[in-house]
């Protein structure tokens, strides 16, 4: 199909966007735990349009529905189970930390998930008072300094106890929204106390940089370059902020304070960026090509493949390859994705026990960060498949 060149970027407004990615099929959803194979091949599928801007480097997804998704509590992206992840957490909680400086406050975390963070926060940091909402909170919870709500974000529903001074969190949530600028106008609306803002999402700029043809999907429609997250910010009037690279350059972290004395000004240089736009749409095929290739000698050879990471990236990688995919399984280590399928693919999600059990002896892990921690817990298993960074 015919795509419409120059679309208006939904950051910067210029008409500068560049569109370099199409799927279709692609499901809408990659964290939902199926509990069958038939129910995880019968998934919402939607479509990937992919534009990037020039001026501000913002990434948008133009064939995003939002009325195809909806969160609930069967919605699993919990991470914490690895000692990686747990140690960038805690950088984050550092950097929240400063940006506070170092003081009492209070928060309110918009997609708290299952309050892993705001627990890790309140333990860090004695006197913080705690607000969490997320609609695939899986019951709500209360204790001395927190509340978490399985709704979504409403001034009605923030205490009196939450008070100045108030940072206003949002973890891997403004990715999945359509209109960032108007989502971000709600959230300050909750409450005229706010006093610092702290996002983080996923760094386009890594996707592209690395060639990660498998981390573009569905759920996340907005995606940012730390030149564009830092536009955000200032054109919701918070023009002195601070964007720092995280978790191997994976994520961006937005901070801004009313205390802050001046502006972090962010390189950017649309040449580069454009070059690298077009450099991922050239290749992307070559890349599918030539894993199919390898996985179909593998099978040829007789070795039993899997996937590790049962997340987004493991959903999409399975999925680009179609039907001459032989990957047998995937693998993970959070409790609650093993014994269910992966969303349209139907890969069965294992254990490490498992997967070791079921003869698997080459491993294709798909986040390069975890590859250390892969192979040590392997080791501790006596489980010893080839195990190839993706």
């Amino acid at each position: 199909m015919r795509r419409n060149e120059n679309q208006i970027c939904p950051i910067c407004e210029k008409e500068d966007g560049y569109p370099f990615l199409y799927q279709e099929g692609v499901p809408v959803l990659n964290n939902i735990l199926c509990t069958s194979f038939e129910e995880a091949r019968r998934v919402p599928v939607g479509v990937l349009d992919f534009y990037g801007c020039a001026h501000c480097g913002f990434v948008w997804n133009n064939a995003f529905d939002e009325n195809l998704v909806c969160y609930g509590a069967n919605y699993e992206n919990n991470q914490s189970h690895s000692s990686v992840f747990k140690n960038h957490l805690n950088e984050v909680v550092g950097e929240i930390q400063s940006l506070m400086a170092y003081k009492p406050f209070s928060v309110i975390e918009v997609g708290c998930g299952q309050g892993y963070f705001l627990d890790l926060l309140e333990v860090w940091g004695g006197g913080i008072k705690c607000l969490g909402f997320d609609p695939a909170l899986r019951g709500r919870r209360e204790t001395t300094h927190s509340l978490l709500v399985p709704e979504y974000a409403r001034s009605d529903l923030v205490p009196p106890s939450i008070t100045a001074p108030l940072l206003l969190l949002s973890r891997h949530v403004i990715e999945h929204i359509k209109n960032p600028y108007g989502f971000m106008l709600s959230l300050l609306a909750l409450s005229p106390e706010f006093s610092a803002i702290a996002l983080e999402t996923p760094c386009v700029e890594w996707i592209l940089r690395e060639k990660a043809f498998f981390d573009f999907y569905y759920e996340h429609c907005s995606i940012f370059t730390s030149q564009s997250l830092s536009w955000l910010l200032s054109r919701l009037g918070w023009k002195n902020n601070f964007v720092k690279s995280l978790f191997g350059e994976q994520y961006l972290l937005g901070m801004a304070s009313l205390d802050f004395l001046k502006k972090d000004e962010q390189e950017f240089s649309s040449r580069r960026f454009t070059e690298l736009l077009s450099e991922f749409q050239r290749e992307r095929a070559t890349f599918c090509e030539r894993w199919q290739e390898t996985l179909n000698q593998w099978k040829r050879e007789g070795y039993r493949v899997a996937i590790w990471g049962g997340g987004s990236k493991g959903v999409m990688f399975a999925n680009m390859l179609g039907e001459v995919s032989v990957i047998f399984a995937a693998i993970d280590i959070n409790p609650a994705k093993q014994g269910r399928f992966l969303p349209l693919s139907a890969l069965p999600v294992l254990s490490p026990l498992e997967a070791k059990d079921a003869g698997i002896d080459r491993v294709i892990v798909m986040n390069p960060n975890y590859f250390d921690e892969i192979r040590f817990l392997c080791n501790e298993i006596k489980f010893a498949p080839c195990l190839i960074a993706i």
